[in-house]
């Protein structure tokens, strides 16, 4: 790619107001807030970094929702 780390990315949602969220058969929010976004810093592009960004994102959306991941 020729971009050296670290890297930036950007992870969001928007239109989240009063949506909720579903997971194993209980649906929890709703969400009270418009819009979501985390920034991250990134060392590599590996796929565990990859996934450990991708939960951070998750992990988001599931609090404003009132969850916690176990």
């Amino acid at each position: 790619m020729g971009i050296a780390p670290p890297f930036t990315i950007i992870l969001g949602g928007v239109g989240l107001k009063d949506t909720y969220v579903g997971i194993e058969q209980t649906v929890d929010g709703p969400i009270h807030q418009d819009r979501f976004e985390t920034r991250l810093g990134l060392d590599d592009l590996g796929k565990d970094a990859q996934e450990a960004a991708v939960k951070e994102f998750i992990d988001g959306i599931l609090d404003l929702a009132g969850l916690i991941r176990a």
